[in-house]
Protein backbone atom coordinates (compact mmCIF):
# COMPACT_ATOMS: atom_id res chain seq x y z
CA UNK A 1 0.00 0.00 0.00
CA UNK A 2 1.38 3.62 -0.96
CA UNK A 3 -0.05 5.50 1.02
CA UNK A 4 -2.00 5.60 5.01
CA UNK A 5 -4.77 7.88 5.51
CA UNK A 6 -4.91 11.13 7.77
CA UNK A 7 -7.27 8.87 9.98
CA UNK A 8 -4.64 5.89 10.02
CA UNK A 9 -1.42 8.24 10.23
CA UNK A 10 -3.03 9.90 13.52
CA UNK A 11 -3.76 6.80 15.33
CA UNK A 12 -0.63 5.93 14.91
CA UNK A 13 1.13 8.90 16.21
CA UNK A 14 -1.06 8.67 19.39
CA UNK A 15 -0.16 5.68 19.81
CA UNK A 16 3.73 5.93 19.39
CA UNK A 17 3.86 9.56 20.90
CA UNK A 18 1.78 8.94 24.16
CA UNK A 19 -2.03 9.67 23.49
CA UNK A 20 -4.51 7.70 23.82
CA UNK A 21 -3.61 4.25 22.10
CA UNK A 22 -4.45 2.67 19.12
CA UNK A 23 -7.38 0.22 19.05
CA UNK A 24 -6.90 -2.36 15.99
CA UNK A 25 -9.18 -4.90 14.45
CA UNK A 26 -8.15 -8.51 14.60
CA UNK A 27 -8.80 -8.71 10.56
CA UNK A 28 -7.69 -5.87 7.97
CA UNK A 29 -10.41 -5.79 4.87
CA UNK A 30 -8.98 -5.66 1.64
CA UNK A 31 -11.07 -3.70 -0.52
CA UNK A 32 -11.07 -3.04 -4.69
CA UNK A 33 -12.07 0.35 -6.05
CA UNK A 34 -13.22 1.44 -9.69
CA UNK A 35 -12.73 5.12 -8.83
CA UNK A 36 -9.72 7.22 -6.82
CA UNK A 37 -9.36 6.85 -3.29
CA UNK A 38 -6.60 8.58 -1.29
CA UNK A 39 -5.74 10.11 2.15
CA UNK A 40 -8.48 11.64 2.54
CA UNK A 41 -10.91 8.99 1.91
CA UNK A 42 -12.99 6.72 4.29
CA UNK A 43 -14.52 3.22 4.05
CA UNK A 44 -17.55 4.68 2.90
CA UNK A 45 -16.00 6.26 -0.04
CA UNK A 46 -18.09 4.82 -3.38
CA UNK A 47 -16.78 2.88 -5.83
CA UNK A 48 -16.62 -1.16 -4.71
CA UNK A 49 -17.36 -3.55 -7.37
CA UNK A 50 -21.74 -3.67 -7.39
CA UNK A 51 -21.60 -7.55 -7.21
CA UNK A 52 -23.60 -9.60 -4.61
CA UNK A 53 -20.71 -11.78 -4.64
CA UNK A 54 -18.57 -8.86 -3.77
CA UNK A 55 -16.92 -8.34 -0.38
CA UNK A 56 -13.86 -7.05 1.18
CA UNK A 57 -11.89 -10.00 2.04
CA UNK A 58 -10.20 -10.41 5.54
CA UNK A 59 -6.53 -10.65 6.25
CA UNK A 60 -6.09 -11.38 10.01
CA UNK A 61 -3.64 -8.65 11.79
CA UNK A 62 -1.72 -11.28 13.75
CA UNK A 63 -0.43 -13.94 11.67
CA UNK A 64 -1.78 -12.61 8.29
CA UNK A 65 1.37 -10.51 7.55
CA UNK A 66 4.37 -11.15 7.76
CA UNK A 67 7.19 -10.10 10.25
CA UNK A 68 7.99 -6.28 9.25
CA UNK A 69 11.32 -6.22 7.55
CA UNK A 70 12.89 -3.06 5.83
CA UNK A 71 9.42 -1.39 6.83
CA UNK A 72 7.04 -3.50 5.06
CA UNK A 73 5.11 -6.13 5.73
CA UNK A 74 3.24 -8.22 3.22
CA UNK A 75 0.62 -11.13 2.80
CA UNK A 76 1.69 -14.67 4.02
CA UNK A 77 -1.72 -16.44 2.15
CA UNK A 78 -3.17 -15.51 -0.83
CA UNK A 79 -6.53 -13.18 -0.86
CA UNK A 80 -9.02 -14.30 -3.49
CA UNK A 81 -12.42 -12.63 -4.09
CA UNK A 82 -14.88 -14.80 -5.47
CA UNK A 83 -15.54 -14.97 -8.94
CA UNK A 84 -17.61 -11.67 -10.76
CA UNK A 85 -21.09 -12.98 -11.23
CA UNK A 86 -21.38 -9.27 -13.50
CA UNK A 87 -18.93 -6.90 -14.83
CA UNK A 88 -17.01 -5.18 -11.50
CA UNK A 89 -15.26 -2.26 -14.30
CA UNK A 90 -11.94 -1.36 -14.29
CA UNK A 91 -9.91 -1.63 -10.98
CA UNK A 92 -7.68 1.03 -10.17
CA UNK A 93 -7.22 1.09 -6.31
CA UNK A 94 -7.42 -1.18 -3.73
CA UNK A 95 -7.62 -0.30 -0.12
CA UNK A 96 -7.36 -1.31 3.36
CA UNK A 97 -9.86 -1.12 5.53
CA UNK A 98 -10.72 -2.13 9.28
CA UNK A 99 -14.33 -3.14 9.04
CA UNK A 100 -15.72 -5.33 5.99
CA UNK A 101 -18.02 -2.78 4.79
CA UNK A 102 -18.27 1.20 5.85
CA UNK A 103 -15.50 1.67 8.42
CA UNK A 104 -12.34 3.43 8.16
CA UNK A 105 -10.09 3.28 4.99
CA UNK A 106 -6.25 2.78 6.59
CA UNK A 107 -4.40 2.71 3.69
CA UNK A 108 -4.45 2.91 -0.22
CA UNK A 109 -2.44 2.31 -3.47
CA UNK A 110 -3.35 2.85 -6.77
CA UNK A 111 -3.00 0.07 -9.02
CA UNK A 112 -2.17 -0.95 -12.86
CA UNK A 113 -5.98 -0.84 -14.00
CA UNK A 114 -7.64 -3.98 -14.00
CA UNK A 115 -10.96 -4.80 -16.32
CA UNK A 116 -12.99 -6.86 -14.39
CA UNK A 117 -15.45 -8.97 -16.21
CA UNK A 118 -18.13 -11.62 -15.47
CA UNK A 119 -16.45 -14.97 -14.36
CA UNK A 120 -13.54 -13.28 -13.34
CA UNK A 121 -11.60 -13.71 -10.21
CA UNK A 122 -9.35 -11.47 -8.68
CA UNK A 123 -6.46 -13.16 -6.56
CA UNK A 124 -3.88 -11.15 -4.65
CA UNK A 125 -0.98 -13.87 -4.12
CA UNK A 126 1.20 -15.04 -1.37
CA UNK A 127 3.30 -11.36 -0.93
CA UNK A 128 1.98 -9.45 -3.57
CA UNK A 129 -0.08 -7.00 -1.31
CA UNK A 130 2.63 -4.86 0.34
CA UNK A 131 1.78 -2.58 3.56
CA UNK A 132 4.69 0.02 4.15
CA UNK A 133 6.18 2.75 6.06
CA UNK A 134 8.25 5.36 4.10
Amino acid sequence: MGDFTAYFENEILNDAFGGTPATYPDNYYVGLWTSPIDGNSDGNTPGEPADPTYERKPVARVGGFSAPAAGQVTNVTAIQYDIATVDWGTITHVGLCDAETGGQLLATTAVVPIPIVKDDIVIFRTGDLMVALD
